[in-house]
């Protein structure tokens, strides 16, 4: 596959949350839901990973894998529902998690059509690498 192409698939996790998006607006405007803090949080890294992308293409494949991870924790939501993971014996529950399942799903995208921005991502050289790219120069 060229890298042009790839550069293309990039994308799709990025595609894959806004339409995530425009369906927790939908909701939202066909007044079945409100939103929570969770729900802001996920329309500002969008606008964050949108940023990302228009500014260094690298940056923004890292800043939606945040997003992506982020989601995974609970941090931010993109859907109407949150679902809240239980374990526990008899009476005894223990709440662990508040997540979106979905969510392993759109991490498992993202790795797999962009990891290749991950290899070398503890390394101090990879961020030598990121800060000297001429994007971020201020003139």
């Amino acid at each position: 596959m060229t890298s042009t192409v790839k550069k293309k698939m990039d994308f799709i996790p990025l595609i894959i949350l806004f339409v995530s998006a425009s369906y927790l607006m939908w909701t939202f405007l066909d007044g079945q839901i409100l939103f929570i803090w969770k729900h802001y949080l996920g329309f500002l890294m969008l606008v964050i990973v949108s940023i990302g992308f228009l500014l260094n293409h690298k940056i923004g494949v890292l800043i939606s894998g945040l997003t992506i991870i982020l989601g995974l924790f609970g941090l931010l939501s993109f859907s109407p529902t949150i679902t809240t993971t239980i374990f526990g014996i008899g009476e005894q529950k223990i709440t662990l998690l508040r997540f979106q399942p979905i969510f392993v799903l759109w991490a498992t995208i993202h790795f797999i059509l962009s990891g290749r921005y991950y290899v070398g991502i503890v390394n101090k050289k990879y961020w030598e690498d990121i800060s000297s790219d001429e994007t971020f120069k201020i003139p």
